[in-house]
């Protein structure tokens, strides 16, 4: 034993004397085969050499060996061993802002590039700097790095969900990792929350194996711990015991039981009072309720998530996640479609929150779009549908009329001047049918421009006139008010004729 600690001693001095070597991770080759990687040589004389190594974890000892009994030392540079670290940044990890970026090109990347200019390690770490820049950019751009892919800008709207129950699934596992596991389930609660959670996601049902572990190991270390809380209770509570009342060691002791027991009933009050009220409760070694109270609902978790049928559960989140996409694009049967994939999947329930509002959603969409399409209806035709009521028609077909009333007259006038030549008595101005003609039209224009200053009146036998450009309605009545005036002038005058043909 006194070995060993001259051993540490001089380890630990050693160390100090060559601080700089401590930067450097080499590798001892015994004869032996025997191998200690991550060894730091401290000292070496003609016959010996020191090393530091480690024994497991962060346990270190050092040793002195002979240099006959040593095979190859491999001594490596501090930027060899330091590189180690900064490789491991590639590839980078999910969901990293542009902040985290910049943190690790400007906090790590950029002092190594300096320390170990023109190296070959700086030339690798510049690779790295440039991927990282590169990736950065993506995420400024919109871009989002989930497992491992890159979602491009115009995916992330439509996965926002997706992503989100990601992130939450993510922060279960690391947790986990770290070892807190009761706060990794607390995640697990949100996500499986059926209000606001993500249940509807593959990311849900990517995460049930993995609480199944989680619970596993929780259930082993509750388990340990029920089965030491008495013991562990009598222990403390003797130790009290044992102790005067005025013994100062017992009074501070004694307070910070009853300062720890108050800081667990406290916590437990508030998470009993939180919304949604928590199932994952802080537990307390000396609390043998909590530990049970721990202990059943992970059991009945293990027993729920068991039951579920992992492969329709997948048919039916895809269904939902594509119905969210849809949704985001506006594309409705798309979306109809994928939420009745969803809910023909036999023995599942589709009551949850999330795919009510997916539903909503789709009816917001199917009610606007049902107004876009009476808005069209109503104002995108509603020219044609007024000039197909006007009265336009109507005076075409009255036009037509006169212009055959016309031509019939044309005929008649003729015969009319083959009789007017038998006749020889002179026509007065007074009694000339262009006279005549002119009184009607006289008394016709004077009608006419009475009548302009009147608002115009729909004709009663037509529908309501719709309202035309000014330009093509005044040239209409003007070619209506030649046409009938001349209409007017030919029907007298051939009246006129047959009645002077008549006294003849």
């Amino acid at each position: 034993m006194k070995h060993r600690c001259h051993h540490l001693g001089m380890a630990f001095l050693s160390a100090l004397l060559v601080l700089p070597s401590l930067l450097r991770a080499d590798v001892v080759i015994m004869k032996d085969g025997k191998k200690y990687p991550n060894a730091r040589v401290l000292s070496e004389t003609p016959d010996t050499v020191t090393f530091d190594y480690v024994v497991v974890g962060t346990i270190h000892d050092t040793r002195t060996e002979p240099k006959t009994a040593i095979a190859e030392i491999i001594k490596q540079k501090p930027e060899e061993t330091e590189i180690v670290t900064l490789r491991k940044l590639l590839p980078t990890a999910d969901l990293l802002t542009a902040d985290k970026y910049e943190s690790l090109i400007q906090d790590q990347l950029r002092p190594f590039v300096t320390k170990y200019a023109n190296t070959p390690q700086a030339t690798e770490v510049e690779g790295i700097i440039k991927t990282l820049q590169a990736e950065k950019e993506k995420v400024v751009g919109g871009a989002v790095k989930v497992e491992g892919e890159w979602v491009q800008p115009d995916m992330v709207k439509r996965d926002a969900h997706s992503i989100d129950a990601f992130r939450v699934r993510r922060d279960m596992k690391e947790l986990a990792a770290e070892g807190k596991l009761r706060e990794a389930l607390t995640e697990w609660q949100s996500m499986s929350n059926p209000n606001d959670g993500y249940t509807d996601t593959l990311q849900y049902v990517k995460a049930i194996p993995e609480v199944l572990e989680i619970l596993t190991s929780y259930k082993k270390q509750l388990d340990r711990m029920i089965i030491e809380q008495p013991a562990l209770l009598k222990r403390r509570t003797d130790s009290i015991a044992k102790m005067l009342p005025t013994d100062p060691i017992r009074v501070r002791t004694q307070k910070a039981i009853d300062a720890e027991l108050l800081a667990f009933k406290t916590q437990t009050d508030v998470e009993k009072k939180m919304k949604p009220p928590t199932r994952w409760f802080t537990i307390y070694k000396y609390d043998l309720k909590s530990l049970q109270l721990a202990s059943k609902v992970v059991i009945d978790e293990m027993a729920k998530l068991k039951t579920f049928d992992l492969n329709k559960l997948t048919t039916q989140n895809e269904a939902l996640v594509a119905a969210t996409r849809f949704l985001a694009d506006g594309n409705i049967e798309q979306a109809e479609t994928a939420l009745n994939r969803a809910a023909a999947v036999s023995g599942l329930s589709l009551s949850n929150k999330s795919v009510q509002t997916l539903r909503a959603q789709l009816a917001n969409l199917k009610k606007e779009a049902a107004a876009k399409r009476t808005a069209q209806r109503t104002y995108g035709n509603g020219k044609v549908n007024a000039l197909s009521t006007s009265t336009i028609p109507a005076t075409d077909s009255r036009v037509a009329e006169a212009l055959a009333a016309a031509e019939k007259a044309k005929v008649e006038k003729k015969d009319s001047k083959e009789a007017a030549k038998s006749d020889s008595a002179p026509l007065t101005s007074a009694d000339s049918p262009s006279a005549e003609v002119g009184k009607e039209a006289a008394a016709s224009t004077h009608h006419k421009d009475k009548d302009k200053g009147k608002a115009k009146k729909p004709h009663a036998a037509t529908a309501p006139v719709a309202q035309v450009p000014a330009e093509e309605e005044g040239g209409i009545q003007k070619y209506l008010f030649i046409g009938g005036g001349g209409l007017l002038a030919v029907l007298l005058t051939v009246m006129f004729l047959q009645k002077r043909k008549q006294k003849a």
